[in-house]
């Protein structure tokens, strides 16, 4: 099993940690062991991707329809002005 050392921890802090070990019926080592475990497992899950992300906090649901533009080719704009002459079917032909 592998250790770890904490320096530089307050006297107060690590006071408070061993109090709350003591009330839930552990030592602060267990405590200590139990909360790393889960801080492990946690941050092993796969973050969300920022389409997923920028949907859950600003969605329908918050009054925000989101619209993801298509992208394709080299050489697309995505965003800006002129986005609606890009999608219409003269897009690209030469103006005299």
């Amino acid at each position: 099993m592998a250790n770890i050392n904490v320096r530089g921890l307050s006297e107060r802090t690590k006071a408070t940690l061993r109090v709350r070990a003591a009330e839930a019926g552990m030592s602060l080592e267990a405590s200590a062991r139990r909360t790393l475990q889960r801080a492990a497992a946690t941050e092993a899950e796969e973050p969300p991707s920022t389409v997923a992300l920028a949907k859950r906090l600003f969605g329908q649901e918050h009054g925000i329809d989101l619209v993801v533009p298509r992208r394709s080719g080299p050489g697309m704009r995505s965003f800006g002005r002129g986005r609606e002459r890009m999608n219409s079917p003269d897009h690209g032909k030469s103006r005299s």
